[in-house]
């Protein structure tokens, strides 16, 4: 039952990424890459798919994940029993999260690099799902057997970028959804997964921090981000000076929003990088 009523134990479940798209753009003064030898303002949908060639990468179908950092030890996740106890498999880049560089450089020596707060952003589908099982939602609002909920893959996907740093972005909370991550039996996805399981009393995940709670900390998107992602070289190739950083998408396993519904959904990513950090 596990295998087809929760995502985090699924391996049939995947998100659409043909119709996950990215695109990333940066303000006048910064060029960007996938290939290091194209340069431009805009990375566009149809460019970055032709850069994921360049870089040996592929679109993998999304399942779900969980990392501690957002950049090492990712991980999926077969069981989980009513002792709160999880049987882990490393997961891959490429196949059950997205990984890919983007290079950018400047006419300016250690330029700091800041993700744009105007231009970055991630939007899902809302689908409409009907419950097969009660449970209670992260809202904390029971829904009985053949209700209706609107869930959305974008309330559980998490966006790290490595530069000088790793810096892991989710979505703040949207409406009534709740986009952390749960530990509790009592609400949200694991709640739903208990009731399928028919588990009584049982008890919250505990264990391994790298197999649970990601101690990273999460900054919302959206909002003011005024921390540099990255800092160009201070020795110019060619009258510019450059820097890369490495992104990574995944939907986190222990997202209370996490539900086998929202893999049938598209996100859409946009990624803005500016020099300026009062824009950030």
């Amino acid at each position: 039952m596990g295998a087809t009523t929760f995502a985090w134990f699924t391996l049939t479940n995947t998100a659409k990424l043909d119709q996950f798209t990215v695109e990333v753009t940066t303000e006048e003064g910064v060029e960007l890459s996938m290939d290091q030898t194209n340069w431009s303002s805009v990375i566009t949908p149809t460019q970055f798919s032709a850069g994921l060639v360049t870089q040996g990468k592929t679109k993998p179908a999304l399942t779900a994940v969980t990392t501690i950092d957002g950049a090492t030890n990712f991980k999926t996740l077969s069981d989980l029993t009513s002792a709160g106890v999880g049987t882990f498999a490393a997961a891959t880049a490429g196949v059950d999260y997205f990984e890919f560089t983007i290079y950018i450089r400047t006419t300016t020596a250690s330029q700091d690099i800041y993700l744009s707060n105007a231009n970055t952003e991630i939007e899902g589908t809302d689908i409409n799902w009907t419950a097969d099982k009660g449970f209670t939602p992260s809202t904390g609002v029971a829904v009985n057997a053949g209700g209706a909920l609107t869930v959305n893959p974008e309330d559980a996907v998490r966006m790290s970028v490595q530069g000088t740093a790793i810096h892991v972005f989710e979505l703040p909370e949207a409406g009534t959804n709740t986009s952390g991550q749960g530990f509790s039996w009592t609400k949200g996805a694991l709640n739903y997964y208990a009731n399928k399981k028919g588990y009584v009393n049982p008890t919250d995940p505990d264990g391994d921090a790298n197999d649970f709670a990601t101690t990273a900390v999460l900054n919302p998107l959206g909002t003011a981000y005024a921390t540099a992602v990255a800092q160009t070289g201070s020795v110019a190739a060619s009258g510019y000076y450059t820097t890369s950083v490495t992104v990574r998408i995944w939907l986190d396993g222990w997202d209370q929003e996490c539900y086998n519904a929202i893999f049938g959904g598209v996100l859409n990513v946009k990624i803005g990088f500016t020099t300026d950090s009062s824009a950030a």
